[in-house]
């Protein structure tokens, strides 16, 4: 599932950027929250998460960040969205 995001923060606010998360990792919702994001290949990224093309349309990348710390007795749309831009703001 894509979908377009304006970038509020970082090096790169004012812009637009294509994202997305895989139908697979959707499946499990809301028990366990998707933390994989995509994004078009050659995207980069202030400080280094885990990045590779599993479960990845061609011609995009997925990005992460460690989510262990998430608290299980948060809201998982809440989880998602601060997770969202957390990434988000790492885009350069």
């Amino acid at each position: 599932m894509l979908y377009d995001l304006d970038i509020l923060d970082g090096s790169r606010a004012g812009t637009s950027i294509r994202t997305g998360v895989s139908i697979h990792e959707l499946g499990s919702w809301p028990a366990v929250p998707a933390h994989w994001l995509h994004f078009e290949a050659g995207t980069q990224f202030s400080q280094q998460g885990s990045t590779d093309t599993n479960d990845a349309l061609p011609g995009y990348i997925r990005h992460s960040w460690d989510t262990s710390f998430w608290l299980p007795t948060e809201h998982p749309g809440q989880l998602w969205i601060a997770h969202v831009r957390s990434v988000i703001a790492k885009v350069i």
